[in-house]
């Protein structure tokens, strides 16, 4: 005869919210309170008040938070630092279109803001690229690159190894040797130009 195992019994989870770091309810309470700041400073004739530090740490929070995701995690430490920037700053000029009467919900409405920033951060960089390896192109293709400079990876280890020549005998006190440097680099930077 077999036996039955006793069936476990696991307790209800309470229905947990799915943004832990970000009280909405809080939030949303910060937010009218700077917005009611915002209508009594202008009618008195006063420039807007500055955005509490409160809901400047929860932009914070909120930004850092959506750098983790999927989509943004694997770029580099700088993009990450830049899209952050500008979400923070389209967060803060927005925060007066957040309309309480449409929504309840600030954690959405400014994760949205974060979220398309940022999608049009790698868009705007993914675009200057381009345009940065379509000018390469051309210039390869009309001519610019000498016969025997055709290879850009050549033209590129060329370029920086006589950067460091340079720097290495910038140290040496000798003029007659600074002088030849200098009309080495003059080729270079032509090119560079």
């Amino acid at each position: 005869m077999t036996t039955k195992s006793p069936k476990k019994i696991y307790p209800k989870k309470k229905n947990p919210s799915k943004n832990i770091y970000v009280d909405n309810k809080h939030f949303l309470k910060l937010i009218l309170a700077h917005k009611k700041a915002i209508k009594s400073a202008e009618k008195k004739g006063l420039p807007k008040p500055r955005i509490p530090e409160e809901i400047g740490k929860i932009f914070l929070m909120m930004a850092e938070k959506i750098c983790g995701r999927y989509n943004f995690c694997n770029y580099s430490h700088e993009w990450l630092q830049e899209m952050q920037s500008d979400g923070l700053l389209h967060c803060i000029k927005y925060i007066c279109n957040f309309d309480p009467k449409k929504s309840k919900n600030p954690f959405g409405f400014f994760s949205q803001i974060l979220y398309f920033t940022y999608v049009n951060r790698i868009k705007s960089e993914k675009k200057q690229s381009a345009i940065r390896f379509q000018s390469i192109e051309k210039a390869i293709l009309s001519g610019v690159f000498s016969k025997e400079l055709d290879d850009p990876r050549k033209v590129f280890s060329d370029m920086m190894r006589n950067r460091e020549e340079k720097k290495a005998l910038e140290k040496t006190p000798d003029p007659e040797v600074k002088q030849e440097i200098s009309t080495e680099s003059e080729g270079l930077e032509a090119f560079q130009e």
